[in-house]
């Protein structure tokens, strides 16, 4: 929960403008609650002051006017996150009998608006001797109530309200206490000295830890250093910032987050979300209608759920996605791509280093890379590879399997079941396991068929001689190959005819006999 840590002031004296120093010990990310008296007489309260850059005013200005009308005065409260802070703080007026003073909290929210909730009150000409903070509602756990107020007795002496501790005692006034549950806090009331006027802010602070969640129409966080969102639910975010953007637990139909390092998201819950980053985009569980990724350095994405995806990562560095369910995905990346778990109706990699995916179920599937390419389990419609360099696939299922390499890349297919495999490679081609209507396989060099059952096999290599003999040194050979419907599919009682294979480079066809013959 928040807590104090400082508080600086000036004296109450007559002046044009009022500067309040720095207090002491701040750290990014405080949070620093700034109020000002200002009075004069003629029965006008003075005009109200411009604040500090970067302070946010809590409520209104409240006016009170001295028993006769001799005397009038203005108060306001304003709250600033810390960021790298100097000081002094100026409030800018004409001449004005003035008193500020400025109160340090750490622990508070880390991001958007700290305020849960506040109130504000005042007793005018003869008001009494008692000064009543209107309580509020607080919506979390361990709220820090501050009460930040005016009296015009400036004598130093006052005592706090019950439960709460004094943080500075003069003209303005400062008292604090944390409430453990959220709930009503009730009045907080204080004796003063004399019947004058008075006024008394009461604001709740989140803490930065189990702060429960805002829920604002429109939140939008700019910092020259880090930021930090731990729990938003509105329907637009922008986050940028020079340094880390962390996203802890969001739900948005909207987000996006500029940064200059890393962006890391752990929790998030959007309609839409562009990250950019000019280092690692981080995303560990994410659902969401449209995804963009883009990053000068790694994209990790750990848990994906998306109808739309974009990731691109320009750096050497890997672009991962350990789950991802998607109807479309599309990753670029200068360097390796990583896929653990996909199933998507769209994806399409483009890589200039190796792709690597464990398993991807989708209706289209498109990979391009100048590194290896290396496939586990896929389950797809229409399955391309191009690759400058090895290619291996696994396990595939699919209704149209293409795979293009060139300079001298080799191509090993270990299982596969589809309609139609084309296979081209200026190196050698391996198939242990296949069952397809249609086989292509054309090689530069070495044409190797484990298992392929099929109504049409077509096999094509530089220098083949005789696959049905395997006569000689014949680099295209073809272990246990049935080129129609044969051997497997006659045990279920298929009708047997024979069928013509057809080798390129040979200068008649060879005609596969039947087991009977």
């Amino acid at each position: 929960m928040a807590a104090f840590r400082s508080v600086a002031s000036t004296s109450y004296a007559s002046r044009a403008n009022t500067a309040v120093s720095a207090p002491a010990g701040i750290v990014n990310g405080d949070i620093l609650i700034a109020i000002i008296f200002l009075g004069q007489s003629g029965g006008t309260a003075p005009a109200a002051p411009t604040a500090p850059s970067g302070f946010t005013q809590v409520g209104t200005y409240t006016t009170v006017t001295e028993s006769g009308s001799s005397f009038s005065a203005r108060f306001g409260v304003f709250w600033k996150r810390a960021a790298s802070e100097s000081g002094p703080y100026t409030f800018t007026h004409s001449t004005a009998s003035t008193q500020a003073a400025i109160a340090v909290y750490s622990g508070a929210l880390a991001s958007g608006s700290p305020v849960d909730v506040s109130s504000q009150n005042s007793g005018t000409l003869s008001p009494g001797t008692t000064l009543t903070a209107t309580g509020v509602t607080t919506t979390v756990a361990d709220d820090l109530l501050i009460l930040a107020a005016h009296n015009w007795d400036a004598s130093g002496t006052l005592t706090p309200p019950t439960g709460m501790t004094e943080r500075f005692d003069g003209l303005v006034y400062f008292a604090d206490v944390a409430q453990a549950s959220a709930g009503a806090s009730g009045n907080k009331t204080q004796t003063l000295a004399s019947n004058n006027p008075w006024a008394a802010f009461l604001v709740a602070l989140k803490p930065a830890v189990g702060g429960g969640s805002s829920t604002p129409q429109t939140v939008t966080v700019g910092s020259s250093t880090g930021v930090t969102l731990r729990k938003v639910g509105g329907k637009v975010i922008s986050a940028a910032c020079a340094d880390v953007t962390a996203l802890v637990k969001r739900s948005n139909k909207a987000v996006s987050t500029a940064s200059a390092t890393a962006t890391v998201a752990a929790r998030q819950a959007f309609k839409s979300i562009i990250a950019t980053s000019t280092s690692v985009a981080s995303a560990s569980r994410q659902a969401r209608k449209v995804v963009t990724a883009a990053s000068s350095g790694a994209v990790i994405l750990a848990k994906t759920v998306s109808k739309a995806m974009s990731v691109t990562s320009v750096t050497s560095t890997i672009a991962n996605a350990t789950r991802a369910f998607l109807k479309t995905i599309s990753v670029t990346a200068s360097g390796t791509v990583s896929l653990s778990k996909h199933a998507g109706k769209v994806i399409s990699l483009s890589a200039a280093g190796a792709v690597t995916m464990t398993k991807a179920v989708g209706r289209r599937f498109s990979v391009v890379s100048s590194g290896a390419v290396s496939l586990g389990k896929q389950i797809l419609k229409r399955f391309s590879v191009s690759s400058t360099t090895a290619v291996v696939v696994a396990v595939m299922n699919a209704v149209t399997v293409v795979i293009n390499t060139t300079v001298g890349a080799a191509v090993t297919i270990r299982k596969a079941v589809v309609h139609s495999v084309a296979v081209v490679s200026s190196a050698s081609v391996t198939v242990r396991r296949g069952m397809a209507i249609r086989v292509s396989a054309g090689a530069t060099a070495s044409v190797l068929l484990g298992k392929v059952i099929a109504k049409a096999l077509a096999v094509s290599a530089s220098t083949l001689a005789d696959i049905i003999r395997i006569l000689g040194n014949a680099p295209a050979t073809a272990t246990k190959r049935v080129a129609s419907v044969v051997n497997e599919l006659r045990r279920v009682a298929v009708p047997f005819i024979s069928r013509t294979l057809s080798v390129t480079g040979l200068s008649r066809s060879a005609i596969i006999p039947s087991e009977e013959e």
